[in-house]
Order: C-alpha cells, then sequence, then structure tokens
C-alpha cells in the first residue's frame, strides 16, 4: 500500500483536488439556487387638488414627514374671493328685501328696485355676451380652462341677481302678502346657498395629507399652474415597507403565508432581519404565458412573495428601491 502511494502520489494527489473543488462547487451553486434578490417597496398615495388653479404655496419639500390633514399647499383664490363677497352681497340684499315685505313698499322704493332689475338685466346680457366669446376662444386655445370656468362662474352670478331681482321686484308690486314672504324666504336661502358653494370652491384651494407618511415625491413646484385631479406630489405611507421577490414556482413551496423567513438588505442595521410572507401571487405578465417543453423539461413561471418586517421600527436605513436577498431554506 504505501509502495503504490509512493508510486502514484503524483496522480493521488491532484485527484483530491478535483473531487474537493467539485463538492465545493456543488454546494455552493446549490446555496445559490436558493439565493433570490429583490427589492424594498412601500404603497404610496397620489396627492392632487379638487380645483384648477396657480399653486400659491407649497409647505412641504422631499424627505418631509407629514400628519394626516396636514396642510400641504395652497392655491391662488382670488376670483374664488371676489365671487364669495357678491354672494355674501346678494345675502344682505336678499335679508334687506326680506324685512321691508313687513313694512309694505313705498312707490320710490318699487321704482328703485325696478331699476336694479334694469341694470342686473343689462348686466347679465354683458356676462352672457361674454362667456360666449370666452368659450369661443377656449375652443380655439386661446386662454385657459380656468380662465372660462371664472367667467363661467360670473356669468351665473349675474343670472342669479338678475333673478333674485326679478323677484324683488314682483313681490314689492304684489304687496305683502304671506305667499310673498314665503317666496323672500326662499331667496334668502337660495342667496346662503350659493355662498355655501362658493365656500366650499374656496376650502378646495387648500391641499391636505390624507395620510402619515413621507413626501416622497414632488411632481408641481411653487408658481406652476394645476389641473384638477393632476398628482401635486406623492407621500409614501408610514409603515407600510414591504419587499417583493419572484421565486420560481419549484421553490415557492418553501415558504407558506404567514412563516417567518431571514432577509439581507445591505446599508440597514441591522443587515439581516427577520420578515414575515405577506402574499403569494403569480407574477402579471404582458402577454399570455404558454408552458412549453424542452429536453424533457418545463418552463417554470415565478410567483411574486411579499414579506413585511417583523420589526420595522428597529431597523434603521431601510428605504424603498434597496435591494435584498432571501436565502430559502435547504
Amino acid at each position: 500500500m504505501k509502495d503504490i502511494f509512493k508510486n502514484y502520489w503524483a496522480l493521488i494527489i491532484p485527484i483530491f483536488v478535483v473531487i474537493a473543488g467539485l463538492i465545493f462547487f456543488l454546494k455552493d451553486n446549490n446555496k445559490e439556487d436558493n439565493n433570490f434578490i429583490g427589492m424594498v417597496d412601500a404603497t404610496s398615495v397620489d396627492v392632487a387638488a379638487e380645483f384648477p388653479g396657480r399653486l400659491d404655496s407649497l409647505l412641504v419639500k422631499q424627505g418631509d414627514t407629514v400628519k394626516t390633514g396636514q396642510l400641504l399647499a395652497v392655491l391662488r383664490s382670488n376670483e374664488i374671493n371676489a365671487i364669495k363677497a357678491q354672494a355674501l352681497s346678494a345675502i344682505d340684499a336678499a335679508k334687506g328685501q326680506q324685512d321691508l315685505l313687513t313694512q309694505g313698499a313705498r312707490p320710490e322704493l318699487i321704482e328703485a328696485t325696478s331699476k336694479l332689475y334694469q341694470i342686473s338685466q343689462e348686466q347679465y346680457k354683458l356676462f352672457s355676451t361674454t362667456y360666449d366669446r370666452m368659450e369661443r376662444l377656449y375652443n380655439e386655445d386661446v386662454i385657459s380652462g380656468q380662465e372660462k370656468d371664472v367667467f363661467y362662474f360670473k356669468f351665473q352670478a349675474a343670472k342669479k341677481e338678475m333673478e333674485t331681482a326679478q323677484l324683488n321686484l314682483q313681490m314689492l308690486k304684489n304687496g305683502t302678502r304671506p305667499e310673498l314672504l314665503k317666496t323672500a324666504n326662499a331667496i334668502v336661502k337660495q342667496a346662503e346657498q350659493a355662498y355655501e358653494l362658493t365656500k366650499a370652491l374656496g376650502d378646495n384651494t387648500r391641499v391636505y395629507a390624507p395620510a402619515d407618511g413621507v413626501i416622497s415625491n414632488l411632481v408641481t413646484h411653487q408658481g406652476e399652474i394645476i389641473s384638477i385631479g393632476y398628482p401635486i406630489m406623492t407621500i409614501e405611507k408610514k409603515n407600510s415597507t414591504i419587499i417583493k421577490f419572484n421565486i420560481r414556482q419549484d421553490k415557492s413551496n418553501l415558504l407558506k403565508v404567514g412563516s417567518k423567513t431571514a432577509v439581507k438588505v445591505p446599508g440597514c442595521e441591522p443587515e439581516t432581519f427577520d420578515a414575515v410572507v405577506h402574499s403569494i401571487a403569480p407574477t402579471l405578465e404582458f402577454a399570455n404565458w404558454v408552458p412549453s417543453k424542452d429536453k424533457g423539461e418545463f418552463e417554470l413561471r415565478t410567483f411574486t412573495i411579499e414579506v413585511k418586517p417583523e420589526n420595522l421600527a428597529q431597523i434603521k436605513g431601510l428605504r424603498s428601491g434597496m435591494t435584498a436577498s432571501l436565502i430559502l431554506p435547504q
């Protein structure tokens, strides 16, 4: 035996080296087969305005932490303030006429009301003509939709003023009767509702945070004009962090919903932490997936597995977009 080893040692040693390398390679290759790379993600909310206009004030910046209901931005509301003042004047006028009905109308009051009605008619005709012109300019892309909307509000306000003046004149001519007093009450209510409408429009010029989180992206900046529903910014919701992995179907059975697994994210502290499997779902594809068979093997579909860090508050530096590593059990 010693003679054999002595005579063939030059051949035996390389054979041992090859066998050891093969064992190491197979072990490492098996480990890599169970190692999957994923990405950190989180639920986001787009914040948009409910009224078109110019962004007058932007009160947050990218990276700021916000609370639900916090004021984020304010749109310019000069036109709405003017319409609101007009609605308040209409309320005062309606209540004044309501008070006069209980005392009866004098001839000079009827004459003054008639003149007010004539003025409101002329004003309505002017705004009607102007609005038609503005609508044509809008169709020709000469003016913006916001400018057209402002003239539409003014046109509607002029129409309401004319109708109110006509009803007031009618009431004064007919004298004070119970049904007239009832009509006066309705006019007051109508004017108050018009004011509430303008107030609601004014409230829509203020943009509030819909959820707790962090400002992850600013789409619009101060001074820019925005449209209804167009995102101003994006908020990444608090405690909504998930990590997504795409795993082949022959490996996905190693994890179940609710089971725990170790995840490694370089740059975090700690770098390796426990996570809980939140969901397992088929990965969506752009076209219909058709399985094929090649040399006795099937194509294997991948599944998206989402895991949530078990103690998110104790993990420092975990951010959306980071890559993560998941090692499945053997």
